[in-house]
């Protein structure tokens, strides 16, 4: 078999669902049974480092719902959320947190809901219902299962020329006229409540999920702010749905380095409860078993151990496995894609030798490994120093260094007045947490190097020297 018969999936899960979706049937992993918990269970946040497989889970409920005629799966990104024009929607700009965005998050997230009832469970014949529409169809709200265009609608109802007519349709419908944009909010979203929990499903689940907030790039402080207040908000939809016993939820994936940045008072508690952590260093088996999965999906005969069809043995006195899994950050996307660059280097070969596969890791590494660090570092570090990170690194030209000298290093290529060093603290404390560098310790009288994703305990300390990561070393040939 040639290695470009090979079937290892694409780098993005939708796609990989779009026009592989047997992989799904066949090669999908989940060691911690988290499928049963997210369709069975009460926990409905999906947080994992980026590349570690979180949009893998929505695309195998997507598949699911696609064979199962009680389940209806829908999916929204959030790649694109107008987090200016949200802002706007705040009840009142003059309450600090979370608070103000609550409704505004609510209203949004039970319309949604609504409109998949209504198209994908058909419920049409429900009077409470069919009269809650009937005011979403004058806010502009029943459009379609969308965030933006109801972002847009939401904010009008702050003032715009059709309030009359919304407000006599809310008083006929509660028996309370709202008094101002706050109070039509509350209302609305206790009315959507209360129906939308209310209604029979027939043994039927919803599942709503929403990604997409790994594409976000710049997280500021009111962006922290709103999507803490998007969490709270799923988790009281959630929990009401829940004490209703109605079979809805409302699935939210998001990044670990993500969760982290946000503040709220009830955060930790949140996170405690509802959320699983996609982790995939502490069992390392379950990496090789997930690789086996495609291997074999593909049409290798072995059980374990199937990327020995195609990788020599041994390299430089070890595994090739563990050769391998040192130039990666134990992610599920960076093994697929290296071997995706074997595919493309060598698509004829049936088995590479070592010459080859030092030429795949060395590839590998400065196509993939250093251009998905300068994707994950996006948002965190302004673009202009990223663009210069390769670039310092191999002026350094070693494989330990230490804050100075970075510090100085930098200077010397961005000639700006204003780099300090708490620039390139920031910057080093930002490629530390994504594991990018690591450090060395000689506290105990031994070298003890220790890096983030093999040690997620570890914290950052600028008084002790750094170390690049062998992914980024091969990328930029520096001698290990």
């Amino acid at each position: 078999m040639k290695i470009k018969d090979y079937k290892f999936g694409y780098a993005d899960a939708q796609k990989e669902l779009d026009r592989e979706p047997e992989i799904f049937e066949q090669a999908f992993y989940d060691p911690h049974d988290y499928l049963k918990e997210l369709i069975d269970g009460y926990k409905y946040l999906i947080v994992g480092r980026k590349g570690t497989g979180k949009s893998a889970y929505s695309s195998k409920l997507q598949k699911i719902s696609k064979e199962e005629t009680d389940l209806v799966v829908k999916q929204i990104k959030l790649n694109d959320f107008q987090f200016t024009t949200f802002k706007k929607c705040n009840i009142d700009s003059d309450i600090v947190g979370n608070n103000k965005y609550n409704l505004p998050w609510k209203i949004i997230l039970l319309t949604n809901i609504c409109k998949i009832f209504y198209d994908d469970f058909e419920i049409t014949e429900v009077k409470e219902f069919n009269e809650v529409i009937d005011i979403l169809k004058k806010m502009n709200l029943f459009l379609d299962i969308s965030f933006n265009n109801k972002i847009k609608n939401v904010k009008k109802l702050k003032g715009g020329v059709n309030l009359r007519i919304i407000d006599a349709s809310i008083e006929a419908q509660v028996g309370d006229k709202p008094i101002d944009y706050i109070d039509r909010l509350s209302i609305m979203v206790e009315l959507l409540s209360d129906t939308l929990s209310n209604i029979e499903l027939n043994n039927k689940r919803l599942i709503f999920i929403l990604d997409g907030l790994d594409d976000l790039l710049r997280i500021k402080e009111e962006q922290s702010v709103i999507l803490s207040s998007l969490i709270r908000s799923i988790d009281e939809i959630n929990e009401l749905f829940v004490q209703r016993k109605h079979l809805t939820k409302i699935i939210l994936l998001i990044r670990e380095d993500m969760l982290n940045k946000l503040v709220d008072t009830d955060l930790n508690k949140i996170i405690r409860d509802s959320a699983m952590l996609i982790n995939w260093t502490t069992t390392p088996t379950d990496l090789k078993k997930l690789v086996d999965l495609r291997f074999i999906y593909s049409g290798s005969e072995r059980k374990e151990e199937c990327w020995l069809d195609i990788l020599p043995n041994n390299i430089k006195n070890k595994s090739s496995w563990d050769y391998l899994i040192q130039n990666t950050l134990l992610k599920p996307r960076d093994l697929l894609q290296f071997f995706s660059v074997l595919q493309d280097l060598f698509p004829e070969k049936e088995k590479i030798n070592d010459s080859e596969f030092i030429k795949a890791i060395k590839t590998y590494s400065t196509n993939y490994f250093i251009e998905e660090m300068k994707n994950e570092l996006a948002g965190f570090i302004e673009d202009k120093y990223i663009k210069l990170l390769t670039p310092v690194f191999s002026r350094i030209g070693n494989v330990e260094f230490s804050e100075g000298r970075f510090f100085n290093e930098f200077e010397k290529i961005i000639n700006e007045e204003k780099f300090n060093l708490t620039d390139a603290r920031n910057i080093l404390f930002n490629l530390f947490e994504n594991s990018y560098i690591g450090q060395i310790d000689f506290s105990n009288g031994k070298k003890n190097v220790f890096f983030k994703y093999r040690n997620p305990n570890a914290h950052f300390d600028n008084n002790l020297k750094f170390i690049l990561h062998s992914g980024i070393l091969r990328g930029l040939n520096i001698r290990l």
